[in-house]
């Protein structure tokens, strides 16, 4: 007789949800208001006569963090799930209902309700 070797099948990878450390929108909300407001001053004093074009070069870049503050920010659903990648790599999965703001470099994969089966991707 023949021995015959059982190999044990193919161990899966366990993966576990990151909780994402996700900021009060309203707060974010708040400050990219005031970053507009700030920058949209800060050009028009800029260009008034006799005064250098200092503030209107400084108005650029405050206008460019608003825009970047404001795209961070994403209402969920109940039941709804925002999964976030940074450079491909998994950084976390907010599961609250709410008004957030999340990094806005992330790339977000959003409304992940659970579906039927694994692994199927909503629609």
């Amino acid at each position: 007789m023949s021995a015959t070797i059982i190999s044990a099948p193919p161990a899966r990878s366990a993966f576990v949800d990151r909780e994402l450390h996700a900021g009060n929108g309203y707060v974010m909300l708040g400050i990219g208001l005031a970053l507009i407001a700030v920058s949209c001053w800060l050009a028009d004093t800029g260009f008034v006569v006799g005064h250098s074009l200092v503030r209107a070069w400084i108005a650029l870049p405050a206008i460019i963090c608003a825009i970047a503050v404001l795209k961070g920010l994403v209402v969920l659903q109940p039941n709804e799930s925002l999964v976030c990648l940074l450079f491909g790599s998994y950084v976390g999965t907010e599961h609250r209902p709410g008004f957030w703001w999340i990094n806005p470099f992330q790339f977000q994969a959003e409304n992940l309700a659970p579906s039927g089966d694994i692994g199927e991707w909503p629609a």
